[in-house]
């Protein structure tokens, strides 16, 4: 199994049945992955790709992403995990932009959410302007 195997069969067995939208939530993370493949990035941004939501959104811990795939994709999940004290736009973005896999995985990641909140903007506005508004501040 190579790594963006593992980093799939992790995904999967810790975000199970999440859900992203009415989609299982591995979709969202084979989007990110795409956007990343389509600008040809290295493979330790495809993987950064696949976990960026792992520690946030489950009970995976920070010793099994070091474990598994290293130090400098280890140092990439923590910099883009939102921690539940955090403050998104004064504390966060900013620990995001203070590594350059995370910054660029956020920015994937932040295009996906808004690709698939503008197919319901009544629902989702204050997303739409969250989104917007975290663009801005990570490519400036």
């Amino acid at each position: 199994m190579n790594d963006i195997e593992m980093a799939f069969s992790l995904a999967q067995q810790y975000h199970g049945n999440q859900m992203y939208g009415n989609k299982p939530y591995i979709y969202h993370l084979q989007e990110v992955l795409r956007l990343c493949q389509e600008a040809n990035l290295p493979i330790e941004y495809q993987i950064t790709a696949i976990l960026h939501d792992i520690i946030e959104d489950t009970e995976c811990t920070h010793e099994t992403i070091k474990r598994l795939f290293g130090h400098d994709i280890w140092d990439a999940v923590r910099h883009i995990t939102h921690l539940k004290n955090e403050d998104y736009f004064e504390n966060y973005l900013p620990k995001v932009k203070e590594n350059n896999i995370s910054k660029n995985i956020k920015l994937f990641d932040l295009l996906s959410n808004l690709e698939h909140a503008i197919l319901n903007p009544s629902k989702y506005s204050k997303l739409i302007k969250k989104y917007q508004k975290a663009l801005f501040i990570l490519i400036n």
